[in-house]
């Protein structure tokens, strides 16, 4: 009997170890402690994986805002009650990651956690530490470890000659909150005949404001105090009978 309990305990605290988990990597669109009127922008790294051979940047933008409507926090969002903007955050060989995906309000990822706190945070070369950096996905992963396309140096800009679009592409990876998280290696983009290499991509948001509480109609008012009076005349009606 003893043993029995002891079996029952065990696997109850497993499944609360297992729920806590789920709990704690649960997707925030608006992250806690944020007021009416705040801004904020959220980042991702792609669930699935591309090529870098492209060097036109509205090629990339594309597939994270594919990414995004899929999940619902894209065009016609239903989450936010507008269509939200996603940039990739990519150098070209005319285009600096810091200036197309630019951070403009406090950067937080699919968990609600802080990644940066502005711009210039962004591109210090430290991430917010602790916090897991772009390791959530907007299908719902947790991405210990994934390589990123980037084509970008620490400080946000376009890496010389290791751009989107070169034979030799710049990669970041998101087990890292240092200058790697963006800037890790070069890697050939094309490795056969038939074949790419194929990474992640980070995305940003544009900024998105934390709406005003919905307020309430006057005539729910009225009739809300109304309904209360009339109980309250019946409840007064049935003491005196």
């Amino acid at each position: 009997m003893k043993l029995m309990f002891r079996l029952i305990v065990l696997l109850f605290a497993a499944v609360m170890c297992v729920s806590s988990q789920i709990d704690a990597y649960e997707l925030v669109w608006q992250p806690s402690g944020l007021n009416p009127g705040d801004q904020y922008q959220l980042a991702f790294v792609t669930d699935d994986r591309y090529s870098a051979t492209s060097y036109i940047i509205t090629d990339y933008d594309a597939l994270v805002q594919a990414e995004a409507n899929a999940a619902d926090i894209g065009t016609g969002s239903t989450l936010f009650g507008q269509s939200i903007i996603w940039s990739v955050i990519g150098s070209t060989t005319l285009v600096d990651a810091r200036e197309h995906a630019l951070v403009q309000a406090p950067v937080y990822n699919l968990a609600g956690m802080l990644v940066a706190h502005d711009y210039n945070d962004m591109w210090d070369g430290q991430l917010v530490s602790g916090q897991h950096g772009f390791r959530f996905t907007p299908g719902g992963d947790y991405l210990g470890y994934r390589e990123v396309w980037t084509g970008t140096g620490a400080d946000g800009t376009r890496f010389f000659n290791h751009g989107l679009g070169y034979n030799s592409v710049t990669w970041g990876s998101t087990s890292y909150f240092d200058e790697r998280w963006i800037q890790y290696l070069n890697q050939q983009a094309v490795i056969s005949p038939l074949g790419q290499v194929q990474m992640g991509l980070y995305a940003l948001s544009e900024v998105i404001t934390v709406p005003e509480p919905v307020p309430v109609p006057a005539t729910l008012l009225l009739f809300g105090s109304g309904c209360a009076g009339l109980i309250g005349m019946m409840r007064r009606k049935k003491k005196q009978n």
